[in-house]
């Protein structure tokens, strides 16, 4: 389809320019939903480098190795959506700010009576304007998530998610609401609630497994919350859709393929979700192998990458 494909890693054995070390069989960003690049994409940031250093920082550019860090604080860290410099981590009981340049933290708050803290795991985000989080862990013997306003620092109650085979919990792209993923009243799983900050249920839960599965979460046209994804279940099997997050009203987006994984971290091109998929055909037509950028308006257009 024309596109350019740029390779930003090294020779697995070779040596890691500007900084020593040597380049890992596995270098790479962390996951579809987890944003390698800062907010003014001056820096990227390869979480996985199986080897040492183990934290590497690029120029967002020119792919350039800038700097490496030897660890890095916390169970999970987010690019701050605003602050080039900024990510937001958790660790056991405490939220805080690591300064990628200058490798300083600063504890933003602590939670007495409270541990495990990650976000999502794994596959939560900041709200668009880095304003809110959403925390899982555990109080006691209880799993529990919040939300936390970082600019208010006002934390909101507790969910209690005891009985629930919790896959993954985040804030919304508005900040509005809690998304949980997971086995919630199922022997399958990959079902979603949605609720509001107090821990209220928003809408009914989307019970259908996987509809959407493997989803991101942004803003649609219309500004609305919204989850984009494959749907695993009739009467969309394998195409993406978008499900509103207020009353899970469901946009089908592709005319056909059986999609893979989808990514919302394109921020400056709203309005857009990129998806791959893994099949290689002949089945589920018309894509195979591709990775494509999808309209969020229900138009079915897509770009083929």
């Amino acid at each position: 389809f024309g596109a350019r494909v740029t390779r930003i890693t090294g020779e697995p054995g070779a040596d890691i320019p500007n900084i020593g070390g040597k380049w890992a069989e596995i270098a790479r960003h962390h996951y579809s939903k987890d944003q390698p690049w800062n907010c003014d994409q001056s820096l990227l940031y390869l979480a996985r480098h199986q080897g040492r250093p183990n934290h590497l920082f690029l120029d967002g550019r020119t792919y350039q190795v800038r700097f490496a860090r030897s660890g890095a604080p916390g169970a999970e860290r987010r690019w701050h959506p605003q602050e080039p410099a900024i990510m937001i981590y958790v660790q056991d009981n405490c939220l805080g700010r690591w300064n990628v340049l200058d490798n300083t933290t600063q504890v933003l708050a602590t939670f007495p009576g409270y541990s495990e803290f990650r976000i999502g795991p794994w596959e939560g985000n900041l709200s668009r304007d880095g304003g809110m989080i959403v925390v899982d862990g555990k109080k006691g013997g209880d799993r529990i998530a919040f939300a936390y306003d970082l600019q208010k620092q006002q934390k909101y109650p507790d969910l209690i998610l005891n009985d629930v085979r919790v896959d993954w919990v985040s804030i919304s792209a508005s900040g509005k609401y809690i998304v949980l993923n997971g086995r919630i009243d199922s022997e399958r799983g990959d079902q979603t609630q949605v609720y509001d900050l107090q821990a209220n249920k928003i809408g009914e839960l989307w019970s259908e497994y996987g509809r959407p599965s493997h989803y991101d979460l942004t803003l649609d046209e219309n500004g609305d919350d919204i989850a984009v994804g494959v749907s695993k279940s009739k009467p969309d099997n394998g195409r993406v859709i978008k499900r509103r997050l207020s009353d899970g009203q469901v946009t089908v987006l592709t005319p056909g393929g059986y999609a893979g994984h989808t990514s919302t971290r394109n921020v400056n091109r709203p309005g857009w979700a990129y998806v791959t998929y893994q099949h290689r055909g002949p089945t589920w037509p018309p894509f195979w192998d591709e990775v494509i950028a999808v309209k969020l308006d229900g138009s079915q257009i897509v770009e083929r990458i």
